[in-house]
């Protein structure tokens, strides 16, 4: 079921519209782009506020709703993060000294407190080079992280919020853009499963297609609860929407695969893979 959401980031109206002073040279698709670019509010307010994109007000609806990012103690990693609003929105809510990753195929202007990598995550060898450096940052956590107010245990393993606002450059044949949206939404939901810590949580944007139902499936089997999510600062006639995905849990992958059984060397896999109090602390929740 698609979540509704009011938002009150828009108080005013615009009681007039501007226009462009020339089309000249443009194409007609472009110039109603521009039109409606200039008319809107969220572009007017994210130069308001700082942000590089009308984008952050997105990320600011979902966060206002489902307040991930100020739980988030140990790290934060964006996928297609240019040119960098989701991040901007990230620092600003953000309670612990929790790491910032970006990635993106695009380089972004240098934000303080961000680690970016102009990297392809979907390339075999970077995904195993990020996770080592996202083990690495977290297992650090446990000797330098402290929440900015109160005190907090803090886990040693991976990442507590995967976000993804990836999306292809689209073509304009509606069908094959769709497809594409779900591979990227794939591909964003893998490098999650590789990297989220048990309870971590995932929010992926895609195209409304009847693919995406395989998708959430998908995604069911790995984490307790999935909600499809529209922003109002998505645009109305936009079929982009959100899936966002609550308290990953390798166990329900696990033992959802006809292929599971508990062998020694089974057991031994989640033994190295979690440590005892989130072992615990995952049994409790998922029972």
């Amino acid at each position: 079921m698609l979540k509704k959401h009011k938002s009150n980031l828009i108080t005013t109206t615009v009681n007039k519209k501007s226009k462009l002073r020339t089309a000249k040279g443009r194409k007609l698709s472009s110039t109603k782009w521009l039109n409606r670019h200039i008319n809107d509010p969220y572009v007017a307010l994210a130069k308001q506020r700082g942000y590089r994109s009308r984008a952050a007000f997105k990320l600011i609806e979902i966060d206002d709703c489902f307040n991930f990012i100020s739980k988030a103690s140990s790290c934060i990693v964006d996928l297609g993060s240019s040119p960098g609003s989701w991040l901007q929105v990230i620092l600003e809510r953000k309670q612990y000294k929790t790491h910032l990753i970006g990635i993106d195929l695009t380089q972004i202007k240098t934000i303080e407190g961000i680690k970016f990598f102009c990297r392809d995550f979907m390339n075999t060898d970077v995904a195993q080079e990020l996770q080592h450096i996202i083990i690495n940052l977290c297992t650090a956590n446990l000797h330098t992280n402290r929440k900015i107010e109160n005190s907090k245990p803090l886990s040693t393993t991976h990442v507590d919020l995967v976000l993804s606002d990836l999306a292809p450059f689209t073509s304009g044949f509606k069908d094959n853009d769709q497809i594409r949206m779900i591979d990227l939404a794939k591909n964003a939901l893998y490098f999650a499963k590789q990297n989220l810590k048990i309870g971590g949580n995932f929010i992926t944007k895609i195209f409304t297609c009847n693919q995406q139902q395989d998708l959430v499936n998908e995604m069911n089997s790995c984490f307790k609860k999935t909600k499809l999510f529209k922003p109002k600062a998505s645009y109305s006639n936009s079929t982009e929407i959100f899936i966002v995905a609550q308290n990953f849990f390798i166990w329900i992958s696990l033992l959802n695969s006809d292929k599971t059984k508990f062998t020694t060397n089974f057991i031994l896999f989640l033994i190295s893979n979690l440590v005892l109090d989130e072992l615990l602390y995952n049994i409790v929740q998922y029972c």
